[in-house]
């Protein structure tokens, strides 16, 4: 009974939750959201937003649509209402305002104060009357609010402004002259290119605005008068930026006159002309065209040269192929690099053997280029060529192209590499073997290690690298193991040592087991090798024992060192054994250390100790004078506080501790030092 009344109550609960929440979600009435708007002042824009969607659900319901006019016009009229409101009324008047709207914004139009507002909203209102209202107004209004009514005539594109703007257009006021020069290009209309070409041999604004009335023209049924007009404007005597405003123009249109006046403005002496004529001119597919251009181009400056050969380029025109290669040998490096690029697109495979030789022995810059198109055109013409240049051009040449190869890796292109690594010039092997290390796999793999077997000493180091870079892409030591352990026992010392290098960088407990066992190898190559792999390469704690072996027992002096040397690393790496054994493998480390360098190692493998012991070395190592500042600096180190990465590391405090201070204190030199430890002291 008792669950049964608690679910009762609950059930009741939630349901007047519902309805409260229901409450609130309701929208506002259309005439709260009026009175909001009001009252908007840049910041909540709940009014505004829902507004506008009334206007998209008022589409096909006039009764609403009249509703929001009236808001909208009333938010208008308050003297009241915020500027911010007004300005977003008319905004929205623009999206739903009609015929009905008009009147009320026209009386608008006449006050200096509220005439944006007004203009905003008619802009877009597409009746008619909307229109008339603007040329009214426009033939009272002056100064800045006569500006702001002819820019809206001009994006409504209204014809019947033509007698007006052109009126307006000869005014002594500038910014009014330049404001209806603009408005008569939007309009694009006949009438309004007549207006206008009167007044385009004296204003750069209005031979602009022409190149954009001829545009609308074209698109609107009277493309003969635009392409009339466009030429005229593209010729000589015109401004710069009209003359070329006016060329992509035609080109834009497709127009077949664009190519004759391409090719005349690339004769002209204005540079911007130019380089816009050039564009166009090489972005034309009439072969006229470009058989008339390519011969231009020897008389033209570098800049336009590289302007035309880009947009051949870009279009991969073949008709310029035999230019552009002959280009890659001009003196002007821009002019070089962009032929260097379009005899790649435009050429080919007819391309490669020219690019080639640029990779090989270019000049500056030249080389990198001409490699990444020899790496990037497309096709088997293309793949086939560079094979054949990669085999039999001279050894320079097959060099550079080996890394090309590389970046084209076809199965191919591995043969092809793995050819090389064994052929007679070592330059050409130690390329060729750089570039296989970078694409082979596991098929190339077993050959790659035969290679290092046999390996010369100028190309045992490539061929080292290679192998490794194609073991770690195998990704799984096991499979990379066994080829070099098989290939082991008939391989020369100098390879061993190589193979000894490969199974360090691989891991795992087979090549472990192998390294180890080269460590005590009687072939002093082998054993040096050995030895250096563990020290330096190995990145697990197992080799610690061989290697302090070595430390101790090493044939020489530099086998100790690097011995010693690994064991340290390896120590510092070890996070297996506790800080009281790491510091008493320090010390035995110290004990056997033949070296300063090697002491100073160690002490700084101490510093990761937070453990008394450590306190206690360090500060029997301030009894060697060679380490005393590093044993004083690992004293202060640990009895302070530290911070490593996220971890606070805390102070080794203790009569330990004060008394290794005190012994800082007493024989460091260092000022610095010694007030460090006082300040330590407990």
């Amino acid at each position: 009974m008792l669950r049964t009344r608690l679910v009762g109550v609950l059930l009741a609960a939630l349901a007047a939750v519902a309805v409260s929440c229901g409450a609130l979600a309701a929208p506002a009435a259309p005439g709260d959201l009026f009175a909001q708007l009001k009252q908007y002042d840049f910041q909540n824009r709940t009014a505004v937003v829902a507004i506008r969607q009334m206007i998209g659900r008022s589409h096909g319901n006039p009764a609403l649509r009249t509703q929001i006019e009236d808001g909208l016009l009333g938010v208008l009229k308050d003297p009241s209402a915020t500027m911010a409101g007004k300005q977003e009324a008319s905004r929205l008047l623009a999206l739903a305002g009609t015929a009905r709207s008009v009147p009320a914004l026209a009386k608008m139009l006449n006050s200096d104060a509220t005439a944006d507002l007004a203009r905003y909203a008619l802009e877009r209102n597409m009746d008619p009357s909307a229109g008339a209202a603007l040329r009214a107004a426009m033939a009272k209004a002056k100064g800045k609010t006569l500006v702001g009514i002819i820019n809206s005539v001009g994006d409504r594109a209204d014809p019947d402004a033509v007698p007006q703007l052109k009126r307006l257009a000869a005014s002594k006021d500038r910014l009014v002259s330049e404001a209806a020069i603009t408005a008569l290009g939007k309009v694009g209309t006949p009438a309004a290119m007549a207006a206008l070409a009167p007044l385009a041999k004296s204003s750069e604004a209005a031979s602009s605005a022409m190149v954009r009335c001829a545009a609308r023209m074209a698109a609107s049924g009277h493309r003969p008068e635009a392409e009339k007009a466009l030429v005229s404007l593209a010729g000589p005597g015109r401004p710069a930026l009209a003359r070329a405003a006016a060329l992509q123009a035609l080109a834009a249109m497709k127009s077949p006159k664009a190519d004759a006046v391409a090719l005349s403005d690339l004769k002209t002496a204005e540079p911007y002309v130019q380089v816009v004529a050039a564009r166009v001119a090489g972005s034309l597919t009439s072969p006229a065209t470009t058989r008339s251009a390519m011969a231009l181009w020897p008389k033209l400056a570098p800049p336009i040269q590289v302007v035309l050969l880009t947009a051949w380029a870009d279009r991969r025109e073949p008709a310029v192929a035999s230019l552009a290669l002959k280009a890659t040998q001009s003196a002007n490096p821009d002019v070089r690099r962009a032929a260097i690029t379009a005899a790649a697109r435009t050429a080919g495979a007819a391309a490669v053997p020219r690019l080639a030789e640029i990779a090989a022995a270019g000049e500056g810059e030249d080389r990198g280029v001409a490699r990444e198109c020899l790496s990037s055109m497309p096709g088997k013409t293309v793949d086939q060529a560079i094979l054949q240049a990669a085999s039999k051009s001279r050894p320079q040449v097959r060099s550079a192209l080996m890394g090309v190869l590389a970046d084209r890796p076809s199965a191919s292109a591995r043969a092809a590499l793995m050819q090389a690594i064994n052929g007679s010039n070592t330059s050409v092997a130690v390329e060729a073997l750089q570039a296989i290390g970078r694409v082979g796999g596991a098929q190339e793999y077993p050959a790659l290690i035969k290679t290092l077997t046999n390996a010369s000493d100028a190309t045992r180091d490539a061929a080292q690298n290679a192998v490794m870079a194609v073991a770690r892409r195998l990704g799984d030591p096991t499979a990379a193991t066994g080829p070099i352990l098989a290939a082991m026992p008939s391989a020369s010392p100098a390879a061993r040592a190589a193979l000894i290098g490969v199974l360090a960088d691989i891991g795992g407990d087979a090549a472990l087991a192998a390294v180890v066992k080269a460590a005590d190898s009687p072939e002093a190559t082998v054993k040096a090798a050995a030895v250096q792999a563990l020290a330096e390469t190995w990145q697990d704690p197992r080799p610690e024992p061989t290697l302090l072996e070595v430390a101790r027992r090493g044939d020489t002096l530099a086998l100790r060192v690097e011995a010693l040397k690994g064991y340290l690393r390896l120590l510092a790496l070890d996070d297996t054994i506790s800080a009281e054994t790491k510091v008493n493998r320090v010390a035995e480390a110290l004990s056997i250390a033949e070296r300063p360098e090697e002491k100073w190692q160690a002490l700084s493998v101490l510093r990761e100790c937070r453990v008394p012991a450590a306190v206690e070395l360090a500060a029997k190592c301030m009894d060697d004078p060679a380490l005393a500042p590093e044993a004083a600096s690992t004293i202060i180190y640990l009895a302070a506080p530290q911070r490593s990465g996220n971890e606070d590391l805390p102070a080794v405090r203790g009569d330990v501790t004060n008394a290794a201070l005190d012994k800082v204190i007493q024989l460091s030199k260092d000022d610095n030092q010694r007030q460090q430890a006082e300040k330590l002291k407990q």
